[in-house]
């Protein structure tokens, strides 16, 4: 349906591997050209655009391979941006094997840290105790409250104002609190 309606609108579509989605992601890459891959999630709904810009713009003036903002996680879950070089993405494509690396795109990367020049933009102070993404209906919950706030108002908005936004709204910190964040497992990662 999706693809049918991009045909429609002459829009490019890639499709590949169901459960692959490193392949998705190299077999996007080549069919673009692009040289710079950047990475955000749907599930990240309140993504501020001046990061991702704050990401690219790091990523361009550092000497680095693969750049993240959660590795370590200092900003809210919800907030991920990546950015990378083709070529270390499609070294990944072509050289991961642990159905994690395949299915999470870039831990085939950040796992190797003798072997890619990796770089991490952190923010203090440190807000990874924040939960503004969307897995679960307590989430969706949450996002859905502070995008009807703000949305409306500020369509633009920043962290800061919805940090400012659950300020005023404490309980509504409490929606999704006891939601545990699934994290990448790093198995065998001493020995890669």
């Amino acid at each position: 349906m999706i693809a049918a309606f991009c045909a429609q609108e002459s829009t490019a579509v890639v499709r590949g591997p169901e459960l692959d989605v490193l392949t998705r992601f190299a077999l996007a890459a080549k069919a673009t050209s692009a040289d710079i891959i950047v990475r955000v999630t749907a599930d990240c709904p309140l993504l501020e655009p001046a990061l991702v810009d704050q990401a690219i713009e790091a990523f361009r003036s550092g000497e680095c391979d693969y750049l993240s903002n959660m590795c370590p996680p200092t900003w809210p879950y919800g907030m991920a941006v990546e950015v990378m070089t083709r070529k270390v993405l499609d070294e990944a494509a072509a050289e991961a094997h642990d159905p994690t690396e395949r299915e999470h795109v870039t831990p085939f990367l950040y796992w190797r840290p003798a072997r890619y020049r990796l770089r991490s933009i952190t923010r203090a102070p440190d807000l990874s105790a924040q939960r503004w993404t969307v897995d679960t209906p307590e989430d969706f919950e949450l996002v859905s409250r502070i995008l009807d706030a703000l949305y409306p108002v500020t369509p633009e908005f920043t962290v800061e104002d919805v940090l400012a936004l659950l300020e005023q709204h404490q309980d509504w910190n409490e929606i999704n609190r006891h939601v545990e964040q699934k994290t990448v497992a790093a198995s065998n990662q001493e020995t890669r």
